[in-house]
């Protein structure tokens, strides 16, 4: 599941820069947290807790804020 979200938002990323694919994880954050997992997973270590966390994490406030942002914008092109 976590390969699919990061190769959807390398999608959107390179695909829709200019438009609205800027705003999907414009620093890398989820995409950082994505390779780190599935590093761990490859090992053989797995920290089940901290694996079931990560990806439960909410999204944060300013992801949040650019996606309302984006919709609003949207809305009334």
């Amino acid at each position: 599941m976590e390969e699919g979200i990061n190769n959807w938002l390398n999608y959107l990323n390179q695909n829709f820069r200019l438009e609205f694919g800027q705003d999907w994880d414009p620093g890398g954050t989820i995409r950082a947290g994505i390779k780190s997992d599935l590093d761990m997973i490859s090992s053989g270590k797995i920290d089940w807790p901290k694996l079931v966390a990560d990806g439960e994490r909410p999204v944060g406030k300013e992801e949040k804020k650019r996606w309302r942002q984006n919709v609003r914008t949207n809305d009334y092109q």
